[in-house]
C-alpha cells in the first residue's frame, strides 16, 4: 500500500478566488485561421487536458489549469457559454470532472502534495478544497457508474492503477488494481455498474480494465498506439467513444463495444491530450482540444 496511501489531509491546497497571480484564461472566442476548420475557440491558457462534465441535455461545464495553476471553470447553459471563472486550488495536473445528477459536480485534481483533492457543487454553490491522501503520478480520472457512487482513479508510484471509491456515505480506502501505466487513465461509466479505465501501457498500446459491478478484468492491450492519454465518453450503455492523440500527433477516435473499432482521424496537431463529453440524451460527443498557444477549442460530432 505503499504507492498511495489512506490519510485524508485537510490542508494544502488554499482556495485562490481573488486575483490568480498570472493572467488567467482568456475570454475572447474570436476565430483563427490557425485552428482547424469547425473547431470552436473557447478562449482559456491551460497546457493540460481539458475536463468536461454534463448533468443535463443543455449543461455541459469544462475545467482547465489555469496559467496561475488554479482550477478553471466554464458552462454552456444551451445557448451561450459563461466567462471563464477561477475555482482556487494549487494544481499540479489537470483536472477531472464527474456528475451524479442535476447541479452536481465533482472535480479531482493532483495538489502541490502529490495528493487528491476534490471541490464540488451543490446544488448551486461550490464546496471548499478537500484532500484525500495518495500520492499519483498522474492526473486524476473520475466515473459515476449508479446512484450515489463515484469512483476515483490515479496512477500510484508504482506505475499501477489506484483506486478508491464513494458511496453516497464514505469513501473506500486506496486499492490497487494493477497494470503499468505510462499515461493518465480515463475512466467512463457506460452502464449501470459498469466502468472502463483505459491507459496507455508499457508496451505504449492502449489498454484497458472493465468493471462489471462485481470484479475487475485482467489488463489487456487493444495494439493501436497512442503518443498520450486517451478520452472517453458514453451516448449509449455499452458503447464507448475513446478519443488520443496517435503518434502522428493527429486526434483518433474509436469505438469500444467490448473491442476497439472504426478508427479515424481529425485535423490538426494537438498541444495535450482531448476532453470529451456526451451529455444525456445526446447522439453527439463533445471534444474539447487544446491548441499550441492554449487555447481551447472545441468540435461536436456524432457518436459512433
Amino acid at each position: 500500500m505503499a504507492a498511495i496511501g489512506t490519510v485524508l489531509i485537510t490542508i494544502g491546497i488554499a482556495a485562490q478566488t481573488g486575483s490568480p497571480g498570472h493572467p488567467p484564461p482568456r475570454g475572447a472566442e474570436a476565430r483563427s485561421a490557425a485552428y482547424p476548420r469547425g473547431w470552436q475557440d473557447l478562449g482559456g491558457g491551460t497546457t493540460t487536458a481539458v475536463a468536461a462534465s454534463s448533468w443535463g441535455s443543455s449543461r455541459t461545464d469544462i475545467f482547465i489549469r489555469g496559467q496561475d495553476s488554479a482550477l478553471w471553470h466554464r458552462s454552456w447553459n444551451g445557448k451561450a457559454w459563461s466567462d471563464w471563472e477561477s475555482l482556487g486550488g494549487a494544481l499540479t495536473s489537470g483536472p477531472a470532472a464527474v456528475s451524479l445528477g442535476p447541479d452536481r459536480i465533482d472535480v479531482f485534481v493532483r495538489g502541490q502534495d502529490n495528493g487528491l483533492w476534490h471541490i464540488s457543487r451543490s446544488p448551486s454553490a461550490w464546496s471548499t478544497w478537500e484532500g484525500f491522501g495518495g500520492i499519483l503520478t498522474s492526473t486524476p480520472t473520475a466515473a459515476s457508474s449508479g446512484t450515489g457512487r463515484i469512483d476515483v482513479f490515479a496512477r500510484g508510484t508504482d506505475d499501477a492503477l489506484w483506486h478508491r471509491a464513494w458511496f453516497g456515505s464514505a469513501w473506500s480506502a486506496w486499492d490497487s488494481l494493477g497494470g503499468a501505466l505510462r499515461s493518465d487513465p480515463a475512466a467512463i461509466a457506460w452502464g449501470r455498474d459498469r466502468i472502463v479505465v483505459l491507459a496507455v501501457g508499457a508496451d505504449s498500446l492502449l489498454s484497458l480494465t472493465t468493471w462489471d459491478g462485481a470484479a475487475w478484468s485482467p489488463w489487456r492491450s487493444n495494439g493501436q498506439p497512442l503518443a498520450g492519454a486517451p478520452a472517453v465518453a458514453s451516448c449509449t450503455a455499452g458503447r464507448v467513444d475513446v478519443l488520443a492523440l496517435g503518434p502522428d500527433f493527429r486526434l483518433y477516435r474509436s469505438v469500444f463495444d467490448g473491442s476497439l473499432a472504426r478508427r479515424e482521424s481529425y485535423e490538426g496537431a494537438w498541444a495535450t491530450g482531448p476532453g470529451a463529453v456526451c451529455p444525456p440524451g445526446s447522439r453527439a460527443v463533445t471534444v474539447f482540444e487544446v491548441a499550441a498557444d492554449g487555447t481551447v477549442l472545441s468540435l461536436s460530432v456524432p457518436s459512433r
